[in-house]
């Protein structure tokens, strides 16, 4: 998948808002020092949308030779078990998912481009994450 600066400066834009709206219709949890693990830091909002809930986690490392990156994960809303979750991230906010996994009745789904694992769910990993931020953004800019 070819990157460019436009998804780029896309993904960029909703990790700012991201970080700097914290209260907005939509947006049930906001958490601005969501911590997983020791290395990453960062701003996690949960938002419903329609009949989905987003769990955004916007996060910079404190290591600077690692990539800052955005995490989605997505489910209907209600919903609680793990068949149900879609999750995918972007690893250097440079407009490309890196990244997933979609459970389902069908099994799961795993993709990971830094280890070759599920390349053939590319473009549908891209499409997801292109719709999601997107929808996200559109939110975010009251579209």
């Amino acid at each position: 998948m070819e990157l460019s600066d436009e998804r780029a400066a896309k993904i960029r834009e909703l990790a700012k808002v991201v970080i700097t709206t914290d209260r907005k219709k939509g947006i049930v949890a906001y958490d601005p020092n969501k911590r997983i693990g020791d290395s990453y830091q960062g701003v996690q909002a949960v938002l419903v949308i329609g009949a989905k809930k987003y769990t955004v986690w916007v996060a910079n490392n404190k290591d600077k030779s690692n990539r800052d990156l955005i995490s989605f994960w997505v489910r209907p809303q209600g919903t609680h078990k793990i068949k149900d979750l879609v999750a995918f991230s972007d690893e250097g906010l440079d407009g490309h998912c890196e990244g997933g996994i979609i459970e389902g009745s069908k099994g799961r789904i795993i993709f990971d481009s830094d280890r070759n694992e599920g390349l053939e769910h590319e473009k549908e990993f891209s499409k997801l994450y292109d719709d999601t931020v997107t929808l996200l953004l559109n939110f975010y800019q009251g579209k």
